[in-house]
């Protein structure tokens, strides 16, 4: 805008009124009005967010996500949920995070898309067949219980994942499984059982990775825990979630968004059965 500014100016217009981000009234010196209209965004990117572990910090970034109109994916372990809030249950490098209870998840958590993270967040590979269905099998059918809807994705617990992993996550109905590993082109996804994501919501080089996607268009996945301890980690997803809602190539997708071809968001025409 400052740059069309400039130009107008140039042409002999002595103001403008700008009544939104996406029209402003230009005054030229002869007392007509032109409406000047900012480039058409032609590059979408379309962005997606998972959030691990069900943990009460989460209570609070949802607020954010509610201020900035920002959707995301909540990874969610229910086998670990009890019906009040548990403070000092989570343990993390030294400090102890609380968990949300199974009333937030049906009344706080309902807002946003919610996937498994296991019933016990046990990592997969480490289990005998029959755990391991019922880890991807039970925390499915629970949180569908408390949602009243589908639950399409799952997270693998502590990252690891095998190819009994991805079977038994796939056997049990989901439609994708996020590992902790990270990809430059999203698209297309050949596994959903082994889904990929952009970057780190932490990591230094979120912003390069944002715009690297941004210059030609196409899907920004970034994933992350809620283990926020100062109101300095607190400003920074803030702010992050602010920029990206401010950025007019943005469109915010739930992460079931990008594996469904009728939305076109992430063609996957080698997609693995």
């Amino acid at each position: 805008m400052k740059q069309q500014t400039v130009a107008i100016f140039g042409a002999g217009i002595t103001g403008m009124i700008c009544l939104s981000v996406f029209l402003c009234h230009a005054v030229a010196a002869q007392g007509q009005v032109e409406n000047i209209k900012p480039a058409e965004v032609t590059n979408k990117v379309y962005v997606s967010q998972i959030w691990d572990d069900a943990i009460l910090n989460d209570l609070r970034l949802i607020e954010i996500l509610k201020k900035h109109k920002a959707k995301a994916t909540f990874a969610v372990d229910a086998g670990n949920l009890t019906e009040s809030r548990q403070t000092n249950a989570w343990p993390v490098k030294g400090t102890m995070f609380g968990k949300v209870s199974i009333d937030d998840i049906k009344n706080i958590y309902s807002e946003f898309e919610v996937a498994s993270h296991g019933l016990k967040h046990k990592g997969l590979p480490k289990l005998s067949a029959a755990e391991m269905q019922r880890e991807v099998v039970e925390s499915k059918k629970l949180l569908e219980s408390w949602l009243g809807r589908p639950v399409k994705g799952f997270v693998y617990p502590g990252c690891p994942y095998n190819d009994a992993a991805k079977e038994a996550v796939r056997a049990a109905g989901y439609l994708w499984a996020r590992t902790c590993e990270n990809t430059p082109d999203f698209c297309p996804v050949t596994d959903p059982m082994a889904m990929r994501t952009t970057v780190g919501f932490n990591a230094a080089n979120f912003w390069q990775e944002f715009d690297r996607v941004k210059a030609k268009g196409g899907v920004f996945t970034f994933w992350g825990h809620a283990f926020f301890r100062t109101e300095a980690e607190w400003a920074d997803i803030e702010a992050k979630i602010a920029r990206l809602s401010q950025d007019p190539s943005v469109v915010w997708v739930n992460t079931s968004d990008l594996f469904d071809p009728a939305k076109g968001f992430c063609p996957q025409p080698n997609a693995k059965k």
